[in-house]
């Protein structure tokens, strides 16, 4: 019989659940190929989407490569919010950029291997974040192409997003606070500014 096109697939399970960062850093650090596609379990990939990133991989200086992302986030204001200022705010970029999100991305298992993955990043989340600045810190480029596409559904609730934004970006602000501005005010520039300048380019 011939052989079947792919081996049998590995299931990871971990004991205990310790947020998504841990599910990856186990996931990615047992895969035993030469490159590794790391995709979020909302996100489903064009059919090329393998293939044109080891194309962009084949240059030893680049770490990590990526694609567009299009984010179906339902109606409304929200879903209008998060296609506008999500993670898909790179859907159009083609060359290097500065981070790529953690949706999808692809690299070399032995680019993983030399900056320990997300080993040492104690967040739950962020991890892309992280891992993105282990890799420029090495030297490596990150590339993105919008001719790569994914695409994702999200579904959240308004809580819910408040709740991802300030997981994300609370700690950040909070040791970045100053001991001498009221903090009111400090809220004013974190949140009201930002977002009074996002509802006019939603606006427009």
């Amino acid at each position: 019989t011939p052989e079947p096109p792919f081996q049998p697939v590995r299931i990871q399970r971990l004991p205990r659940n310790r947020g998504f960062a841990a599910a990856k850093q186990a996931g990615i650090g047992a895969a035993s190929g030469d490159v590794v596609l790391s995709a979020d379990c909302d996100a489903r990939l064009h059919p090329d989407y393998l293939k044109r990133c080891l194309e962009l991989l084949e240059d030893a200086g680049v770490g990590m490569v990526s694609g567009s992302c299009l984010v179906d986030a339902g109606g409304g204001s929200l879903g209008l919010y998060v296609r506008l200022f999500g993670d898909n705010y790179l859907a159009r970029e083609t060359g290097p950029v500065d981070f790529i999100p953690g949706v999808a991305f692809a690299l070399r298992k032995a680019v993983w291997n030399e900056v320990n993955g997300f080993e040492g990043h104690g967040r739950a989340t962020c991890e892309d974040h992280a891992l993105c600045a282990k890799l420029k810190a090495k030297g490596y480029r990150l590339i993105m192409d919008k001719g790569i596409r994914a695409f994702q559904t999200r579904r959240l609730s308004r809580h819910a997003q408040c709740r991802r934004l300030w997981l994300w970006c609370g700690p950040a602000l909070l040791a970045g606070a100053d001991g001498e501005t009221p903090l009111p005010d400090q809220f004013m520039a974190w949140y009201v500014l930002p977002l009074l300048e996002r509802i006019r380019i939603c606006i427009e």
